[in-house]
């Protein structure tokens, strides 16, 4: 496998990240059938680094998604949420964890991103302010 962190480079000045719109998601998305440019998100998104492949996943999903894009999302669509495994972007992100751990299984990777997606409200100190909110009640 290439040398992705390297080939990164300059790559994030195209791309707009972390995603905060839906319109900024649907662009990116559509824009991954270009080769290239999955290739280039791919890079940017590997050079994510962290220690096991749960906080790798993290760490890339919060550099491509805002807290508030990534809780209208679950891995595979569940809890009337939006399908995150129906768009290229997850391909992007499982590859980017993929080369970090490439013994992973799809099942872990997939069980990774939905673990990180379905704790986004945690994030940005989200679990300490509802903790305080149940407090004061």
């Amino acid at each position: 496998m290439p040398n992705l962190v390297e080939y990164a480079g300059d790559s994030t000045k195209q791309f707009l990240l972390p995603i905060k719109t839906e319109q900024e998601f649907i662009e990116l998305d559509g824009r991954l059938s270009d080769e290239n440019v999955f290739s280039d998100l791919l890079a940017t998104l590997a050079s994510v680094g962290g220690n096991g492949s749960k906080k790798i996943c993290l760490g890339i999903m919060k550099k491509l998604m805002s807290k508030d894009m990534c809780l209208q999302f679950s891995a595979l669509g569940k809890k009337n949420k939006r399908n995150f495994s129906g768009y290229k972007l997850f391909n992007v992100v499982f590859e980017a964890v993929k080369y970090h751990y490439p013994d992973s299984s799809e099942y872990q990777i997939t069980k990774d991103i939905s673990s990180v997606l379905a704790s986004a409200g945690d994030w940005d100190g989200g679990r300490k302010k509802r903790q305080n909110d149940v407090a004061e009640h």
